[in-house]
């Protein structure tokens, strides 16, 4: 047995802001240093992922990347610091999340079978 849990920070009207698709998004933006890159990677569409950036900026209500006009030399897409903390303090969460998730279903498991 095991426990899996997906992290996911939802809007007033259930969508999604942040969760582990857009955390891998903007970690391979951060690598890549392009949106196409980084969407074709996950086999997303460049428009799909332009949406889902626009929609985090918009909630968050900060600008989270810095996108260069001029082809494949010249353009691309870099993270601001905003968007730097933002993937470096939602890997906290997630990390801290997992580690008492686990540590609580490691105490469940003991009980539900321990022989006593």
């Amino acid at each position: 047995m095991e426990l899996k849990i997906k992290v996911n920070v939802i809007d007033d009207e259930n969508k999604s802001i942040i969760g582990p698709g857009i955390f891998e998004l903007l970690k391979n933006i951060k690598h890549e240093k392009s949106i196409n890159k980084a969407a074709k990677k996950m086999n997303l569409s460049y428009v799909k992922a332009l949406k889902l950036l626009k929609n985090m900026e918009d909630n968050i209500g900060k600008k989270l990347l810095i996108k260069k006009k001029g082809g494949n030399d010249r353009g691309g897409t870099i993270l601001t610091p905003s968007g730097i903390e933002l993937i470096k303090e939602f890997g906290r969460m997630q990390r801290e999340i997992n580690d008492f998730s686990e540590k609580k279903f490691q105490q469940f498991i003991k009980k539900v079978t321990d022989e006593s």
